[in-house]
């Protein structure tokens, strides 16, 4: 019963949190507003009744960790993604300071992705969903942060390089989560009656192909833009380098003559 209110209280934290920040921001249309979206939507997705099914259903909270700290922030933030030219420590300072600390930030998602889906947790929430609840939201706000470090240009502390291995790397991890639930028995050993078990295997089955293609996919579309990015910014460079010279070899050119024909001229 405790947890039920505590999820609650979280619940509507998050929706009217979000509606505040909506209005702070004076709509919808700018960032700060469709982040206030997403925490508001985020309040709804974590009721407590979807927070107590998850516990008992392996593929329900697979796809609702894939949506709620992936889908969610990466659809707010598609403009930003896409376009990749603002810069991030121009977002303020705390957006520095998470450039300065993106790599632990991947780090922890990582393994808060992996903890949640281990035995001794699993077998914990099913008792209290509060345990699941928490976690899940440590790791909406981990890996929405990290989205939001890869949605501009992080140059000079993370490149386009870097930005793209980070994208790449965490859906490795996240479609080696989904690989690992798909070709396993039974991942749970405190499910020990038969017909449990299958209906585990049935449910990892589901769980796996959510991590594999939903999970994995908003990452290597980040890790894709950010190589369009990259190879973009090395053809302008390439070009400026090639140039630059001659337009500097021309002006010194000019410059020279100009002198020259003032001196002559005296």
């Amino acid at each position: 019963m405790m947890s039920f209110v505590v999820d609650t209280l979280l619940s509507l934290l998050c929706v009217l949190g979000g509606l505040y920040v909506v209005r702070r921001a004076g709509g919808v249309r700018g960032m700060g507003g469709r982040l206030g979206v997403a925490v508001l939507a985020l309040g709804v997705l974590m009721n407590p009744f979807s927070v107590a099914y998850a516990t008992h259903s392996l593929w329900f909270h697979s796809l609702l960790l894939v949506i709620v700290s992936l889908w969610l922030i990466l659809v707010v933030l598609s403009k930003e993604v896409i376009r990749g030219i603002d810069r991030i420590r121009d977002r303020g300072r705390w957006a520095v300071v998470g450039l300065r600390w993106v790599w632990g930030l991947v780090a922890l998602q990582d393994v808060l992705l992996w903890v949640g889906f281990q035995d001794g947790f699993e077998h914990a929430a099913t008792s209290d969903p509060l345990l699941l609840a928490l976690l899940t939201y440590v790791e909406v706000f981990v890996t929405g942060v990290v989205v939001y470090l890869l949605s501009g240009d992080g140059r000079p502390q993370v490149t386009h390089v870097r930005q793209v291995i980070i994208a790449w790397s965490s859906a490795m991890v996240t479609m080696a989560l989904g690989v690992s639930l798909g070709l396993s028995g039974p991942w749970f050993g405190f499910v020990s009656a038969s017909a449990a078990a299958l209906h585990q295997e049935a449910e990892q089955q589901i769980a796996a192909v959510i991590f594999v293609i939903l999970g994995g996919a908003p990452w290597f579309l980040i890790g894709t833009q950010k190589m369009r990015l990259w190879l973009e910014s090395e053809e302008r460079e390439s070009v400026v380098s090639f140039v630059s010279p001659v337009h500097r070899f021309g002006r010194s050119v000019k410059v020279n003559q100009v002198r020259r024909g003032r001196v002559e001229g005296r």
